[in-house]
């Protein structure tokens, strides 16, 4: 018995687009190991930056003062860093910080359960301030902060529109 590749006619390169339950997979296979930190984007696997210092710092700082002010005012949340974030069926990135409903789930907190996303932006704020915004919108996430390193603002995004 033969198996027949069949190609395309027009012979261009396409994209394989995968899906979060294919990527947890090769997460899971240890198959992304070498390429570091990753998150799936609309079906693409993104290899995330190097954290510098003043990322770094940032992150730890609006983590800290989110899980107190969680803590002072009563709320049933928990506090996230670089945790996965699942969004549908092609998006699983990790946001810096994140403040969730507890859920009990293996790989990534769902979208319902998301009440705030904050992405510190250094050299990637064209990346977190567009495509993501958007995805973050898309998902429904309610409020979602991009910590501008560079010019020491936060744009805030409450209710976003994708």
């Amino acid at each position: 018995m033969s198996a027949e590749l069949i190609m395309p006619r027009d012979n261009r390169a396409r994209r394989a687009r995968l899906s979060v339950e294919q990527y947890i997979r090769m997460m899971d296979s240890g198959a992304l190991s070498a390429f570091g930190k990753t998150e799936l984007i609309r079906g693409d696997i993104r290899v995330v930056n190097s954290q510098y210092m003043p990322h770094m710092k940032a992150k730890l700082a609006v983590f800290l003062a989110l899980r107190e002010a969680v803590r002072e005012a009563g709320l049933v949340l928990d506090t996230g860093c670089e945790g996965a974030v699942h969004l549908g069926n092609d998006s699983m990135p990790e946001p810096d910080v994140f403040l969730y409903e507890p859920v009990e789930v293996e790989h990534g907190a769902p979208a319902s359960a998301v009440r705030l996303i904050v992405e510190i932006a250094d050299a990637t704020a064209r990346q977190d301030l567009g495509p993501k915004r958007r995805l973050y919108a898309e998902h429904a996430i309610p409020e979602y902060w991009v910590v501008l390193l560079k010019k020491r603002r936060i744009e805030r995004f409450a209710e976003p529109q994708s």
